[in-house]
């Protein structure tokens, strides 16, 4: 079964209806065809000397709504704010769900190019439960201080899994890059220690139990 919009891809039946379920909201027909269109392209034809087009992945990304009892979950994955009729302005155009979420795994690594604030002020509850996860491998670590200073400003109650930046070399790497000595270069342990963020809610409560390992933290405001 493939994730598209406004399919269900799991209904757990109640004594009353639906009792949970799992909906993408993303992608939209118009990023699935956008997507289609560019691989078609893409195959060379004779005497062809130009590069088929690249499609970004991120617009195929896959959010996710979760329902369970009364609350709600946004699943955000890296799903991009546009083009138009795709990303999140598509989300806005087509989905109005009847309760609003109070746990938000923020898209792309709380990258602007993934922020709208419509889903904030439409989507989610006020001050809901924000997850980040870091992004280490470009030139721009994500999230980067205007970042964490925008999800900041929208609710307090904001987590990250680890920092963006790379640890500095644990006593284990140094030790073996000395014992390599001239063999390698660049010895490093490439994504660094990665913490654990858990948040959990009992059935016909609205709290949510937040905890989490390091160096997963709460995100906080530069002072």
């Amino acid at each position: 079964m493939r994730a598209i919009e406004g399919r269900p891809i799991l209904e757990i039946p109640g004594e009353n209806g639906i009792a949970a379920r799992v909906v993408p909201v993303s992608p939209s027909d118009e990023a699935i065809q956008r997507s289609l269109t560019k691989l078609a392209r893409s195959f060379p034809t004779s005497n062809d000397v130009k590069r088929g087009q690249s499609s970004d992945p991120n617009e195929l990304a896959v959010a996710l709504w979760i329902e369970v009892s009364e609350k709600a979950v946004l699943l955000g994955a890296d799903l991009l704010r546009g083009p138009a009729g795709c990303g999140w302005q598509a989300v806005l155009a087509a989905f109005s769900p009847n309760v609003r979420a109070s746990v938000f795994k923020v898209p792309h690594h709380g990258a602007p190019n993934a922020h709208h604030e419509d889903v904030w002020t439409r989507l989610l509850a006020e001050s809901p439960i924000a997850l980040v996860a870091p992004f280490r491998a470009g030139d721009v670590a994500r999230p980067d201080q205007s970042d964490v200073e925008r999800i900041c400003c929208l609710t307090p109650n904001a987590y990250i899994t680890a920092a963006a930046k790379m640890p500095k070399d644990s006593h284990t790497s140094r030790r073996e890059a000395s014992e390599l000595g001239p063999l390698a270069q660049n010895v490093r342990e490439p994504w660094g220690q990665v913490g654990h963020v858990r948040a959990r809610s009992r059935l016909g409560k609205h709290q949510w139990d937040v905890k989490y390992s390091e160096p997963a933290r709460k995100l906080v405001r530069s002072v």
